[in-house]
């Protein structure tokens, strides 16, 4: 028996409609309740939501831009202070080193200590 000489039941669509319509795109429900309210309160919900959350995430990214140039204008003062120490720390060596050879030529230009300042040096 092919398909067409089957009986039909006008009550139910053939089995390859079912749930489709001409465009081969899903119906929606005929039996429930129409959703449409629901989902548009819900999908301003979530839209809502995330814009929310976009601005959070937009706030932040600028608090961690500033802590950035923040710390980047520190460590350009650090890295000054570096340099200024390294130059001070040089100008502090060659200066006791000058002072080291002036105490080296007045310890061998000195009286020595065992000999009193009356007796004469040998």
């Amino acid at each position: 028996m092919s398909r067409q000489d089957a009986p039909t039941n006008d009550s139910q669509p053939p089995i390859e409609d079912a749930g489709r319509n001409g465009d081969d795109e899903p119906r929606h429900v005929a039996t429930g309740r129409d959703l449409s309210p629901d989902l548009a309160r819900d999908h301003a919900a979530v839209v809502e939501q995330l814009e929310r959350r976009l601005e959070e995430k937009d706030e932040r990214i600028k608090e961690k831009d500033q802590m950035i140039g923040l710390l980047t204008g520190q460590m350009a003062v650090k890295d000054e202070q570096i340099k200024t120490m390294g130059e001070r720390a040089k100008e502090t060596n060659v200066l006791i080193q000058g002072l080291q050879k002036i105490m080296q030529q007045l310890q061998l230009g000195a009286p020595r200590a065992d000999v009193s300042p009356d007796q004469p040096q040998q």
